[in-house]
């Protein structure tokens, strides 16, 4: 399964909010976390602005943003193209989604474009190594034999 995170879920991860558990039981299920790379900084204000209204203090919003910054490197940031970002906000629009559903209903419909890119793009990012399919792994194991690197 693959998930994607606006900022709202990210936040989730790093603090201890309504919701947390949800959202990380969907992505302890995920093959793949993705997100919209301007969330790094839309997560980090969050911490920031808590900190400023007193809601957490100096250390919690450290380690608020420490444990996003630890969670980074295993999220795959989706680069959208105007076009695609164009057709969500239309979508947005005419039919009261949410930014996140807006996005995920626009790559639906650019179907040749999120397999080109989007899954190529994922590819990069994600391991084998973590896969628990029997049937897959020897599948693999089996092109690596048959296909070896230089």
């Amino acid at each position: 399964m693959i998930v994607y995170l606006d900022s709202s879920a990210l936040v989730k991860l790093a603090v201890e909010e309504t919701g947390a558990a949800r959202v990380r039981a969907l992505v302890d299920k995920a093959a793949i976390a993705a997100t919209s790379p301007i969330s790094r900084a839309e997560v980090a204000a969050g911490p920031a602005k808590a900190t400023r209204v007193g809601f957490l203090d100096q250390a919690g919003a450290a380690d608020a943003l420490g444990a996003f910054r630890a969670l980074w490197p295993d999220l795959v940031p989706l680069q959208l193209t105007g076009p695609t970002l164009a057709r969500a906000e239309s979508l947005a629009w005419e039919h009261g989604l949410r930014g996140d559903e807006a996005v995920v209903a626009a790559l639906r419909e650019a179907r040749v474009q999120r397999s080109a890119a989007i899954y190529r793009e994922i590819a990069t990012h994600v391991s084998l190594a973590r896969c628990q399919d029997a049937a897959f792994g020897e599948l693999t194991r089996l092109l690596r034999q048959w296909f070896p690197r230089d």
